[in-house]
């Protein structure tokens, strides 16, 4: 009886216990969270693969909850593809290397429940060796066959261009260069046979020689690659010459063109050189003039043209040993200008010690080169009058008209250039109110730079009247008598005067004496004529004192005092007027 009832009483108190204990848990919110189902990864078994090669590498999984998510852990200088993350297969590429290494890489599996688990296996890398590539680049020369040098020149060759494909460093593929003559006369002795440009300066050989180098490179791994390059060294009887043009100026039709090569070679046995000259294209049915066609420096008389025109020169060079060589070179030759200057008459050349009327190549470009002097010179020019060498002067009589015949009486010369006028000087009357050996004091009294100038009274240095021998006086005199049949005449400028010297003369007088015949009747040491200008040299009080005047036996032009009694020779009028 008493067994039975603490049997009984055992139930109870279990049955009380589960009830407490079911009543304590307050639901199913707060039960104990199972453990995470444990995942089971199988990645790739150890490869043994060659550098710069891909394998497909894959993996397993098991256990773990939900669905699985894999990724690949592989070293940096590792390619890793692997596009589907749902699946463990994925591609690897394996870099380059120098020496066998081994790498791990690693499968990392993951749930759904964020359970992650891994395996590494291990990836040897074996290391293939390409060999590097050599190449050879060589400079060529203008002129010259392929591969084909003359004496005393560079040859540039150029092994940069090498390559090694599995290099670790593409920036500096080669290891090591090195050149080799394999054959021909020796050209490589005392330079550095290393480096990755070797220059070669061609020798001075009188006949052609074949060499042959080679260039072998070397890869950081030690695998080796040769090429040779072939060169001909054609010797001083094979090395062209050279021709530098000295470029002429454009020129005008009637000037000169200045034709000036110098010949070189290097070859030293090139010399003597032959220098032939060719106008290649001249105007249609026009000759060009080529002073001496087999001089290196010479000149050519440009054509006449009507408009601008492309002259094209050629200067045909040989050598000792028979090399030609053949260059051009153009000019344009421009139509003859409407000039409104006068130019110098300078027709002869100077140099160190000399004048003279001979063309002299060495001193070539001189004004006597250039301008109207040297058109009509050339006998091309188109003169409405007549004058020496570039001049234009047309005889007037007393009317003012046109004088042909050159024994007829003439009074006035016009500048068909300038358009001046000038009164003639008569040189037999010595009554004659133009009489060449009068002389003037300067006055005006206007313009005058502050200083009106001598009035010369009572001076028998000329034949006016009032026997007031200035400037002034003269001029009034010339007009009121209409000499020529104008009423305007002047002093002549500066730069008027000027332009009628003919600083080429060698008569002694710088003028065109058939148009201003001998100066004076009698011979001087100097010809002085005024101009119209004051000078401001020489200012005394603020006054100037001086005027300009003109040496027509020197050249030469200078201040001098007003008060000095010089010749005058009037102008008038002027191109456009």
């Amino acid at each position: 009886m008493a067994k039975k009832f603490l049997n009984n009483l055992s139930k109870f108190i279990l049955v009380v216990t589960v009830m407490v204990i079911v009543g304590c848990g307050g639901g199913s919110e707060d039960k104990i969270p199972p453990s995470p189902v444990p995942i089971t990864v199988s990645a790739n078994v150890d490869l043994v693969m060659d550098e710069q090669t891909s394998v497909n590498i894959s993996g397993a999984a098991s256990g773990g909850d939900g669905v699985f998510t894999y990724s690949w852990q592989v070293p940096a200088d590792f390619g890793i593809e692997h596009t589907d993350t749902s699946i463990p297969d994925a591609i690897l590429t394996a870099p380059s290397l120098i020496t066998q290494t081994q790498f791990d890489v690693t499968l990392v599996v993951r749930d759904a429940k964020g359970t992650t688990s891994s395996d590494t296996f291990v990836v040897t890398v074996m290391p293939v060796n390409i060999a590097p590539t050599a190449v050879v680049t060589v400079n060529q020369i203008d002129g010259y066959s392929l591969n084909h040098y003359p004496v005393d020149t560079s040859i540039m060759l150029d092994a940069s261009n090498s390559s090694d494909t599995d290099a670790p460093d593409q920036s500096q593929p080669i290891a090591s260069y090195q050149w080799q003559q394999i054959s021909g006369v020796d050209i490589t002795q005392g330079l550095d046979l290393t480096a990755a440009v070797l220059e070669i300066v061609t020798p001075i050989d009188n006949v052609q020689n074949a060499v042959t180098m080679q260039l072998t490179v070397t890869d950081h791994e030690g695998a080796q690659h040769s090429v040779q390059q072939q060169l001909t060294l054609v010797g001083q009887s094979g090395t062209l010459p050279e021709l530098t043009f000295i470029q002429p100026s454009d020129v005008f039709s009637g000037e000169r063109i200045l034709l000036s090569a110098i010949p070189s070679s290097k070859a030293p046995a090139a010399a003597p050189f032959s220098v032939v000259w060719e106008v290649q294209n001249p105007p249609s049915n026009v000759t060009v003039f080529v002073d001496n066609a087999q001089s290196a420096q010479t000149f050519a008389l440009a054509p006449l043209v009507e408009q601008d025109y492309e002259l094209i020169v050629n200067a045909q060079l040989t050598d000792s040993f028979g090399n030609q060589l053949s260059q051009s070179q153009t000019i344009t030759v421009y139509p003859q200008r409407n000039a409104t200057i006068n130019d110098t008459g300078i027709s002869r050349h100077g140099s160190l010690d000399a004048v003279s009327f001979t063309y002299d190549p060495a001193y070539a470009g001189q004004d006597a080169d250039y301008g109207n002097d040297r058109i009509s010179l050339s006998g091309i020019s188109d003169k409405a009058g007549r004058g020496d060498k570039g001049f234009d002067f047309t005889r007037l009589n007393t009317n003012g008209d046109q004088v042909d015949d050159e024994n007829l009486p003439w009074e006035c010369v016009r500048d068909n250039t300038t358009g001046l006028v000038w009164e003639n000087k008569m040189l037999s009357d010595s009554a004659h109110i133009q009489y060449a050996d009068s002389v003037f004091t300067w006055y005006s009294e206007d313009e005058n730079g502050g200083f009106e100038g001598a009035i010369n009274a009572a001076s028998a240095s000329c034949n006016l009247t009032s026997q007031n021998c200035n400037t002034q006086a003269y001029v009034d005199a010339i007009n009121q008598q209409g000499l020529c049949g104008f009423y305007d005449w002047r002093l002549p400028s500066h730069e008027e005067l000027q332009s009628i010297m003919h600083y080429g003369s060698i008569v002694g007088v710088a003028a065109d004496v058939n148009f201003f015949p001998v100066w004076s009747a009698t011979t001087q040491s100097t010809l002085w004529y005024w101009t119209s200008q004051s000078s401001a040299d020489g200012v005394n009080n603020d006054t100037a004192r001086n005027a300009w005047a003109f040496d027509f036996v020197s050249g030469v032009d200078n201040f001098i005092n007003k008060n000095t009694e010089l010749r005058v020779r009037l102008v008038r009028a002027g191109r456009g007027n």
